[in-house]
């Protein structure tokens, strides 16, 4: 197949999260398996470009952001919705594509969606990650009322009603758009993220000379770090040679209230702050701690990290919320513990970190479930799958599947 995977999230230029980490992984895997793929990203400092990532074709384009033209997020959206249509129709001069991916979230397809839609038919998938929707639901940002919000938001269910096939990274981000858009949810199938089990391997003996914590992540509430804080904080009595570590950056008032935080709690020799830590050298940082902990309260799907960990051989702590347990399942491969709360959090560490059978068990399944499902060869199989099924219907029904 010739597939377009569009992204504005792509490493090592943009997107060190989650998002940019699946679209790497999915373009490198298919690319593997004999697809022809390019890929639409963005780039913040220059008028663009096109290279080769080993087989992958990367195509940058400018997004408005880094002109600070505009400051109104939802008319950098309609602006580079503008650009990718513009640059996929340049390359369809090219390039004969088989299919279309875009992401829901920043409707990347808005502008090309609403006019291909009648004009330029081509099999359009559509990958669920989190919406402004669901964000705004349940988390409550952006505000309802905001133009961000409302204009946004509609550019996203735009984006979704125009697809020809909806995958979702959890079936808790599938139950979301089915109850939204009113539809069976059977109608999307739920093809969950994917991890690099290579590029994250067991970690053969432990390397830990200290009971040790480490949380990956941006650093605010909404990742759970201050909670897990707090709960290192609340151990240090029993577990005085107790270290947490810490990776990720967050805007100047977050990183000034957790620094605050480790200077009240007089732990500074507890809580390593790194700050951020390039994607490839993570391994080794999950190799030297006991449990992984990133408790987000409302973490729409299984999240990179969780995946990482476990590849790793970690048991992770997480939130019984959102999609976190559809990976992190409780007593067989980490713990979940209710949003927000500390002493649950605690008693979780405490559990595990006392425990050494325990900690090695869950660690093993998190391996085991990794080597069976989350691996990105197991991942690559099931949207490969789904891609050839949607070839199939498109062509049998005429251009619409």
């Amino acid at each position: 197949m010739q597939i377009c995977l569009v992204s504005q999230e792509y490493p090592p230029e943009t997107g060190g999260g989650g998002i940019g980490t699946q679209v790497h992984l999915k373009a490198h895997a298919l690319a593997k398996r004999g697809h022809a793929v390019h890929v639409i990203s963005s780039d913040y400092d220059g008028p663009g470009r096109t290279y080769m990532d080993r087989q992958v074709v990367v195509h940058r384009i400018p997004h408005p952001a880094g002109e600070s033209l505009f400051s109104e997020p939802s008319v950098h959206w309609v602006i580079y919705s503008e650009r990718v249509a513009r640059k996929l129709y340049k390359l369809f001069e090219q390039v004969r594509f088989d299919l279309i991916e875009f992401p829901e979230y920043a409707a990347e397809g808005f502008i090309y969606q609403m006019d291909a839609y009648r004009y330029h038919r081509l099999p359009i998938v559509v990958m669920l990650h989190g919406s402004l929707a669901m964000f705004a639901e349940r988390t409550g940002w952006p505000e309802l009322d905001s133009d961000f919000y409302r204009f946004g938001s509609f550019m996203e269910d735009s984006v979704v009603q125009r697809a020809d096939l909806l995958l979702a990274g959890s079936r808790n981000i599938a139950s979301f758009w089915a109850k939204r858009c009113g539809l069976p949810i059977e109608r999307i199938p739920v093809t969950h993220i994917a991890v690099d089990a290579v590029a994250f391997p067991l970690s053969s003996a432990r390397v830990v000379d200290r009971p040790t914590i480490l949380f990956v992540g941006r650093v605010d509430e909404v990742k759970g770090v201050f909670s897990v804080t707090d709960a290192v904080l609340r151990l240090k009595c029993k577990y005085p040679s107790i270290l947490l570590r810490i990776i990720g950056t967050g805007n100047e008032e977050d990183m000034t209230k957790l620094r605050e935080t480790i200077e009240a709690g007089q732990a500074q020799s507890q809580i390593e702050f790194l700050g951020y830590i390039d994607h490839d050298q993570l391994a080794t940082h999950y190799a030297r701690c006991d449990v992984f902990a990133s408790p987000a309260p409302s973490e729409h799907g299984v999240a990179t990290v969780y995946l990482e960990a476990m590849s790793c051989g970690k048991p992770v702590v997480a939130c019984s919320t959102g999609g976190a347990p559809e990976g992190v399942i409780h007593g067989q491969t980490g713990l979940l513990v209710p949003p927000g709360d500390v002493d649950a959090l605690a008693r979780a560490f405490d559990r595990l970190l006392s425990d050494t059978e325990l900690l090695d068990r869950l660690g093993k399944n998190g391996r085991e479930m990794v080597e069976k499902y989350f691996c990105v060869e197991k991942y690559i199989e099931r949207v490969e799958k789904l891609y050839l099924q949607l070839l199939t219907d498109f062509n049998r029904y005429g251009g619409r599947a």
